[in-house]
């Protein structure tokens, strides 16, 4: 009888357990595998019904401190279910023919859309000047708009090449989000949200402020003692600015700003380049926000050009907003001129420098 030794044995019973622990190795990835796909869903699921049961709960308890989370989401989900119905197939094989439609229309008979969107804007000073009969020194503004416009014609680069369909789109759109938010009081109450969510967000950087700088952010009321600008409105910006920059580097400015853009395309009739500058303005200011387009500009015409200018000069930066905001000033008037800043300055710089050339950059 052959005896076996006890190192055969033991590289035996080593064998037979790596082999063991290979094959339960391979069951877990394949295990893994056939789970992966569902892990990401089921993690997304399991945090949503998490998340609004939280919310619910919130609710229920305090709904005054809640309030801006639940308005919040809100947005979220029908800016997510808008989203949903643009990009399905069925809307969009409703929606293509139209535009097509419509934009054969405006090269063939271009005065017929041009005179609907006239008259609208004849509709809209007639309200605004039986708005003002009681007090008329209101329509002063309302000279004052003429006047500029005007002023802008008379000094126009192409006073031949202008395209007033695209100048009256952006004038009604000016004038449209002008009522909602100081004419109606849904707008009002909505602006006023909206403007509540802002300041709350800001407000932030004044207790991270008090906390590092201590009573030089926030002094006792005593001796005329005032905050120190460098210590408090300078901490805004800086907050902002690094807020700005996490939503740009995780891609939520850019969707931001796509999805924007293509609601102003659809309703002025602007380029790209200038839809995506004169939005972008708005939030990120005139310094950051051509850095978007900055692969396009040796393709843009003087008219895009004039135009990524105008909306930088025109706008109040995000930057700019929470600084006016630190220093006490209504927090709703700015957001209205955040917000008019941009179909405004399109329409200007349209009347100043109209486009003669074909723009070479298409929509993607």
């Amino acid at each position: 009888v052959q005896v076996m030794k006890v190192s055969d044995i033991e590289d035996s019973s080593a064998g037979v357990t790596s082999k063991s622990l290979e094959n339960n190795v391979n069951i877990i990835e394949k295990f893994v595998q056939n789970v992966r796909p569902y892990f990401g869903i089921g993690s997304l699921i399991v945090f949503l019904l998490a998340y609004h049961g939280f919310l619910i709960a919130a609710g229920i308890h305090n709904y005054q401190k809640a309030a801006p989370l639940i308005y919040i989401t809100l947005f979220l989900w029908l800016c997510f279910l808008l989203n949903f119905l643009v990009s399905t197939d069925k809307f969009q094989s409703l929606y293509d023919p139209v535009a097509q439609k419509l934009d054969e229309l405006s090269k063939q008979k271009r005065f017929v859309p041009l005179g609907l969107k006239m008259a609208f804007i004849i509709g809209l000073l007639a309200f605004t000047i039986v708005d003002s009969l009681k007090d008329m020194s209101r329509l002063s503004g309302f000279f004052a708009y003429m006047f500029y416009i005007l002023f802008m014609f008379v000094f126009s680069n192409n006073r031949m090449k202008i395209n007033w369909s695209v100048v009256s789109s952006a004038l009604i759109m000016h004038y449209c989000v002008a009522l909602i938010i100081l004419k109606w009081s849904t707008g009002q109450w909505f602006f006023q949200q909206v403007a509540q969510l802002i300041v709350g967000f800001l407000e932030f950087a004044q207790v991270g402020a008090k906390f590092v700088f201590g009573f030089i952010a926030g002094p006792p009321n005593i001796c005329d003692l005032a905050p120190v600008f460098i210590f408090t409105s300078l901490q805004t910006l800086i907050y902002f600015s690094a807020v700005v920059a996490l939503m740009f580097y995780f891609g939520i400015i850019q969707v931001v700003l796509k999805k924007s853009t293509w609601f102003m395309k659809v309703l002025i009739g602007t380029t790209p380049v200038e839809s995506v500058n004169a939005w972008a303005c708005t939030f990120l200011g005139m310094t950051e926000a051509p850095l978007m387009i900055a692969p396009y500009f040796e393709k843009c015409t003087d008219s895009e050009i004039f135009a990524v200018v105008t909306s930088g000069f025109a706008c109040v930066a995000g930057t700019v907003f929470a600084a006016y905001v630190a220093l006490g000033a209504c927090p709703i008037y700015l957001l209205t001129a955040s917000l008019l800043s941009a179909p405004m300055s399109l329409a200007c710089s349209k009347i100043m420098f109209p486009e003669t050339e074909e723009s070479k950059i298409k929509a993607s």
